[in-house]
């Protein structure tokens, strides 16, 4: 699945796919004030997101 925002943010990580969901959603909560500033945050991701914040009870489920 792409992840776009995640390679945004993740511009330093070569294979964001390597990361596992726990080290992604790190990175989703440090990054996620820059969601408006990328604009590629699509359906799927956002989806993908909320798995790994009910998964892991995040602190990004209040903003989905």
């Amino acid at each position: 699945m792409p992840l776009p925002f995640l390679q945004s943010i993740c511009w330093q990580i070569t294979a964001v796919e390597k990361l596992t969901p726990q080290q992604m959603l790190d990175c989703y909560e440090r990054g996620w004030r820059y969601r408006k500033l990328f604009g590629n945050l699509e359906a799927a991701e956002q989806q993908w997101i909320k798995t790994l914040a009910e998964t892991f009870d995040s602190w990004l489920l209040v903003e989905l």
